[in-house]
């Protein structure tokens, strides 16, 4: 659970970091332990919510520069 929440942080930074370079990018989620995608993850840039589809992949368009949450069901937030 606790290398869950470390890619989930570091996915958030990788977000961050990118936003800032790209006009759209697609992340895919996997969970660290299994190597499987993570559905459902909610990744939030200001008022825009994106959802990863069944192959944990989710397209974001990047804005203004603005904080990035990223958050699941079945994952504890930091």
């Amino acid at each position: 659970m606790l290398a869950m929440k470390k890619s989930l942080l570091l996915l958030l930074l990788i977000l961050t970091s990118t936003i800032s370079f790209a006009q759209n990018y697609t992340i895919e989620v996997l969970d660290s332990k299994t190597g499987k995608p993570i559905y459902n993850v909610h990744i939030t840039q200001g008022n825009e919510v994106y959802l990863t589809n069944d192959n944990g992949l989710v397209t974001i368009v990047k804005g203004p520069l603005k904080t990035v949450a990223v958050s699941h069901v079945q994952y504890e937030s930091k």
